[in-house]
């Protein structure tokens, strides 16, 4: 170990030739970098005015840092190196370099250098990283490494693929101005801090999937091609406001924690929600929606755990949500969606009004799901219609023959049949058969008790008729969704 300011630096990085090239500073290693270039790549990289080493300035500078040869420029190996002292790399010209397994326990800084070819793989940053303006003109990979300080990516620019994948940003990462020029994949990988993605350009396929994001933001961004989250996690709030998105767009099994805002947007493609979980109503004011979008099957559960002086501002900017996506809907002419979204419409608005409104549209859903439902107003048809059979039953004046021991003596059949006719009868007045049920009601209850009774048969009608309405309004938006 060598003593270096307050550092000890390993013997094995001091006895690595590119890291003592490196000291040399930029002007000196960006020539020697140079030397393994042609003129095509000097001029792609923009280090065409660098004047490469001649032999014997190579051979001046090797026996200057005690080398026997100065290392190919072609093959930069830093690979399992620990760097104990703040690097800077600032301005330096990679035509080939791994850092695999590399720990840099101090500040790192690749601010403005150029990659022609490099891999991070595995590497850990335990204090700042800096690639701001880094020009990658190659396939770098920075899979499973590690940042456990803040990450600044901003206005850097990838010419190829970028990996990505298992990476973990333990503080915050800047991506802001970044441009992708083809693909990039940023699968599993976690940001644990804020993670900022401010107008980046995506050209290409671009994966999000299976991430983690404590806060993050996509404002001003573009995805020119497909972009996926399905199944990543929003732990706080997410904006993509005024962000094009002119791919297929996936946040399929997505779950976002918090609040989500899509306002501004614009998906020029199909757009898949489909088993999202959203804490929070999303925003998507004057967000321009393609017609192919679904979000089947996903969940709205919203909490209710705020103070009461603010919880009709936020049920109301709910409604609005609710509301902006409903006729979003239509206007895409989604109306699956269209409904679900009235419904949730609807529960906010109820929150907003006072207890007899309240309750009015409380029972509308609870009876109707807010017209969507068929199955419901059946059910409750059915239920109401035994009550009342059973409530005719008695009244009758044969009602001691449906004492268990009295089935012997009574011929029941025939009651319980005039019964049923004369319940469904009251139940669906719509067959017309208002002389039948006073015959039956007659029959069945004597004169002394057939007003009551008929009475007793209108509020069944009147319930019926309203439940049949209910079926009807169902049946309508079922036909709509076909």
């Amino acid at each position: 170990m060598a003593a270096t300011g307050a550092y000890l630096v390993p013997d094995s990085i001091l006895q690595n030739p590119f890291y003592i090239l490196s000291l040399q500073g930029m002007e000196t290693w960006n020539r020697w970098a140079a030397s393994g270039l042609n003129q095509n790549q000097l001029k792609l990289s923009g280090y065409r005015d660098v004047r490469p080493f001649s032999d014997k300035e190579r051979d001046d500078l090797a026996a200057k840092i005690g080398l026997s040869t100065l290392p190919d420029p072609s093959a930069i190996d830093f690979s399992g190196m620990e760097f104990v002292t703040r690097q800077s790399f600032e301005g330096y010209l990679f035509p080939s370099a791994s850092f695999y397994g590399c720990e840099f326990k101090d500040d790192a800084s690749f601010h403005k250098a150029t990659f022609l070819g490099c891999s991070f793989v595995k590497a850990s940053f335990n204090k700042g990283a800096r690639f701001t303006n880094t020009k990658f003109f190659c396939s770098p990979t920075f899979q499973e490494s590690k940042f456990n300080d803040r990450t600044a990516f901003s206005n850097a620019h990838f010419h190829d693929h970028a990996d990505f994948n298992n990476v973990k940003f333990e503080r915050g990462a800047e991506f802001t101005g970044v441009t992708f020029e083809a693909s990039a994949a940023f699968d599993q990988s976690q940001f644990n801090g804020h993670a900022y993605f401010d107008r980046i350009t995506v050209k290409h396929d671009v994966d999000f999937q299976e991430s983690v994001f404590k806060k993050s933001r996509f404002r001003n961004a573009k995805f020119e091609s497909n972009v996926i989250f399905a199944k990543s996690k929003f732990v706080s709030d997410v904006t993509f406001k005024n962000t094009d998105f002119l791919g297929e767009t996936s946040f399929q099994q997505t779950h976002f924690h918090e609040n989500v805002k899509f306002s501004d947007a614009k998906f020029k493609d199909s757009i898949d929600f489909s088993y999202a979980i959203f804490r929070e109503a999303p925003l998507f004011h004057e967000t321009e929606i393609h017609a192919d979008i679904t979000f089947y099957k996903s969940q709205f559960l919203l909490g209710e755990n705020f103070n009461h002086e603010t919880a009709d501002a936020i049920w109301d900017k709910r409604r609005s949500a609710w509301r902006v996506l409903r006729l979003a809907m239509n206007k895409a002419q989604s109306v699956e969606e269209e409904l679900i979204f009235f419904a949730l419409e609807m529960q906010a608005r109820a929150r907003l009004e006072h207890k007899m409104a309240r309750w009015a549209i409380q029972l509308y859903g609870l009876i109707a799901n807010y017209g969507i439902s068929i199955r419901r107003p059946l059910c409750w048809l059915g239920c109401i219609t035994v009550f009342f059979f059973f409530g005719f039953a008695l009244l009758a004046s044969d009602s001691e023959c449906f004492v268990p021991s009295a089935f012997r003596m009574c011929e029941v059949r025939p009651i319980v049949i005039r019964l049923i006719a004369f319940t469904l009868i009251s139940a669906l007045p719509i067959l017309g058969q208002s002389k039948l049920a006073e015959r039956l009601a007659s029959e069945l209850f004597g004169d002394a008790l057939t007003t009551y009774v008929l009475i007793l048969s209108a509020v069944e009608s009147l319930v019926s008729l309203a439940l049949l309405f209910l079926i009807g309004l169902g049946i309508r938006n079922l036909f709509r969704l076909k």
